[in-house]
């Protein structure tokens, strides 16, 4: 299925403008070309796969939206507004392979059923932490 665009262009001095969005886009999203192809190419530098990356926001496109958003929304929506945290979140540069950075976050990644309790409890918002860990240990 693919959602709604139109042809939107996004120039300043003749150049695409690569850090401005003009529409939300995803679930629900406006989908303009120029936003939807911003958006999935910075999903691809992520590490998150789109699927078809020629500005037409599909099924796969918000699927990979919804697992960027995982990361650090408790109910993601599929959805990247222009002054949202996920647009934010896709501005920041990917991390380095090899970077102190990078080996934090891998502490993170991979199956968090295999994650200690310790671990997952770390991983909370400080405010849940204690409630949780009474009645998970307690």
């Amino acid at each position: 299925m693919m959602y709604g665009m139109d042809s939107v262009h996004h120039k300043r001095n003749g150049a695409i403008d690569a850090t401005q969005l003009i529409g939300s886009v995803g679930k629900g999203g406006k989908n303009h070309k120029p936003d939807v192809e911003r958006v999935q190419a910075m999903l691809l530098m992520h590490g998150y796969n789109p699927g078809n990356t020629e500005g037409f926001c599909t099924d796969d496109t918000i699927n990979a939206i919804v697992k960027f958003q995982a990361r650090f929304m408790a109910s993601p929506d599929g959805r990247v507004d222009p002054t949202g945290r996920t647009w934010k979140r896709l501005c920041i540069q990917p991390l380095a392979h090899g970077s102190p950075q990078e080996a934090l976050a891998n502490k993170w990644s991979g199956n968090p059923a295999k994650w200690s309790q310790e671990q997952k409890l770390e991983g909370l918002n400080p405010c849940f932490r204690e409630k949780v860990k009474y009645y998970s240990i307690g």
